[in-house]
């Protein structure tokens, strides 16, 4: 049986052997080199004419389902526990320091009473008690001052005495006579001066007459003074002083 002849037009298988020109050695038979799953499959060198394989789809990840949401119970279940936690441990410390410092202060305490009882104790030493003397009291005799008379002057009508020194508190006593005097009633003025001239008061300015025949006044400047006396008839002064 004839086979019919090769068309040039149409290519040659690329998996039949080629024919080499004489004096070339041929190729080698093609070999399939081994793979692992880790690679691609094998795919044959591209040969003229020949089209790409055609690209392989896209393999998307698989999804993964969202978290569950937790419930409210849950969280508020495990606050409660830490809360009850906090507070017994909280009072497991108050108890270990309150017990520490009380072992502590006993410690300090027996330390303390034993110290003292080891040490020998003075008894105390009694001194005699002086009895308080009593100062001595002498009494002070009360002295009641009284108005002492230091100057006394009389005359009948108008006089200036001399300079004489008074205290800053005296008085003056007057005494008249209605019958020294025709007519049974006259001035009595006395005016009292400091030794400059200066007039300081007018310690008397009355009528001598049947009932107003002396009186008294009581004078608070002190010094170096004198008296002038105007009058128509007799008088009598006199000063005096507290003593």
């Amino acid at each position: 049986m004839q086979q019919p002849p090769e068309n040039p037009e149409q290519p040659s298988n690329p998996y039949q052997p080629q024919q080499t020109e004489p004096g070339v050695p041929p190729p080698p038979p093609y070999q399939q080199q081994p793979y692992t799953h880790y690679q691609q499959p094998y795919q044959p060198p591209m040969q003229p004419g020949m089209y790409p394989p055609p690209p392989q789809p896209y393999q998307y990840p698989p999804q993964v389902p969202p978290p569950k949401k937790r419930g409210i119970g849950k969280f508020f279940v495990i606050g409660c526990g830490s809360l009850v936690a906090l507070v017994i441990l909280v009072s497991v410390l108050a108890a270990v320091v309150s017990g520490g410092h009380s072992s502590s202060s006993n410690t300090t305490s027996t330390t303390t009473t034993q110290v003292s009882a080891s040490q020998p104790t003075q008894a105390p030493t009694s001194q005699p008690t002086q009895a308080p003397t009593r100062a001595a009291v002498t009494p002070t005799s009360t002295h009641t001052p009284v108005w002492v008379t230091t100057h006394t002057f009389s005359g009948n009508g108008i006089k200036k005495t001399g300079f004489f020194t008074v205290p800053d508190n005296w008085r003056l006593i007057w005494k008249c006579d209605p019958s020294s005097s025709y007519g049974g009633s006259y001035n009595v003025i006395v005016y009292v001066y400091s030794s400059d001239g200066s007039l300081v008061d007018v310690a008397v300015n009355t009528i001598c007459k049947t009932g107003n025949t002396g009186d008294s006044t009581d004078e608070h400047q002190g010094g170096q003074i004198y008296l002038d006396i105007n009058s128509e008839a007799a008088w009598t002064i006199q000063v005096q002083e507290l003593k």
